[in-house]
């Protein structure tokens, strides 16, 4: 059998060779020896996203999946490549092309150490961390230590998920607390139905990230929200707010406050015939024009939105829709798209 002498080829043959393998065989042929360990940031591993899955799922690109599994029964018939990894010791198993598994006596142990030696071994930060309420025998709080040391390696963190169930709910002022200091940059996914309101208790956020989703949260109030206003991106789903609030808030967004905001989107029961920002009508029906904005990786719409200014000139749609319990403020600017929907009638 032929065999290519990998390791001998000249420097820019052997970048061509390896930018033509994906994360997973990367991965494999750093295994062979310290030289092709050392060789592996040449395939431009340094763009990769990687991000994790509470401690059982690492991926790479959304597409390549570093599973990390309790200690390994061999089976009868071995039909995958298995092999001892030395550097972080632990065997691993390749599934599929764009999967393999790492074995571990100790899953949390062995995950903070594979994410980690990838980190190292690609030269590439982790982007994104997502937490769910499921995971029983590990807390909110070790897995937000856990955080604070991938900020303590890489200063940030562009991406943070978290889900707070009645398991986990008393972990919430406590993650509050400790959320500037993991430095989300980009997006926070907050799901937090299992935590209630606390009596006079008003959260707030110190460095909230430029994009905030929120679902579930009847502890959120108009505090909460008056703490997001140097937020991008704001998007709540059955925040514990009123139509007052929504009110007050686009009336400051029109008086100059808020002034990074480029998207807001709210669902909660509104009060017929209440105005908000001044405007009674917050829909136009002659605006054919579906306006769309991308913010990151999150794209949003309004059509028949009508239009509000603020004081300076800026100009926004909004658009209320009251039997989906949804208002949308999209800020106009030169970057939005546009797509023209036909308005369908019935003879």
């Amino acid at each position: 059998m032929l065999s290519l002498p990998v390791l001998r080829l000249p420097h820019l043959a052997l970048k061509e060779v390896l930018k033509c393998w994906n994360p997973i065989e990367l991965f494999t042929f750093s295994q062979c020896s310290r030289k092709a360990a050392r060789v592996i940031p040449l395939a431009g591993t340094r763009n990769f996203h990687l991000s994790c899955q509470c401690y059982r799922f690492i991926t790479i690109n959304r597409m390549y999946m570093f599973e990390i599994g309790k200690t390994r029964r061999r089976r009868i018939f071995e039909m995958n490549l298995v092999y001892q990894c030395h550097s972080i010791d632990c065997a691993v198993e390749i599934v599929a092309w764009d999967e393999c598994i790492s074995f571990w006596a100790d899953q949390w142990d062995g995950f903070r150490k594979f994410i980690f030696y990838l980190s190292d071994l690609f030269q590439c930060h982790i982007t994104s961390y997502s937490i769910t309420s499921y995971t029983s025998d590990l807390t909110v709080l070790q897995f937000l230590q856990f955080g604070q040391e991938i900020v303590g390696k890489q200063d940030e963190i562009k991406q943070l998920s978290i889900e707070f169930g009645s398991k986990n709910s008393n972990d919430f002022p406590a993650f509050l607390n400790d959320s500037n200091v993991l430095n989300v940059t980009e997006t926070l996914y907050l799901y937090t139905i299992g935590v209630e309101a606390s009596g006079d208790v008003e959260y707030k956020f110190a460095g909230a990230p430029k994009c905030f989703i929120l679902n579930h949260a009847r502890w959120f109030t108009r505090k909460t929200l008056q703490s997001l206003e140097n937020c991008t991106l704001i998007d709540l789903n059955s925040p514990g707010l009123v139509h007052k609030d929504v009110n007050e808030l686009v009336n400051l967004w029109k008086s100059g406050r808020f002034s990074a905001l480029e998207y807001f989107q709210i669902k909660l029961a509104f009060e017929p015939g209440s105005p908000i920002g001044g405007l009674i009508n917050l829909k136009d029906y002659s605006n054919r024009m579906r306006r769309i904005k991308k913010i990151y990786r999150h794209t949003y719409d309004v059509l028949e939105g009508a239009v509000i200014q603020r004081d300076d000139g800026q100009k926004a749609d909004v658009r209320l829709n009251f039997w989906e319990e949804k208002f949308k403020l999209l800020v106009h600017s030169e970057k939005d798209k546009f797509e023209y929907v036909e308005l369908i009638t019935i003879d």
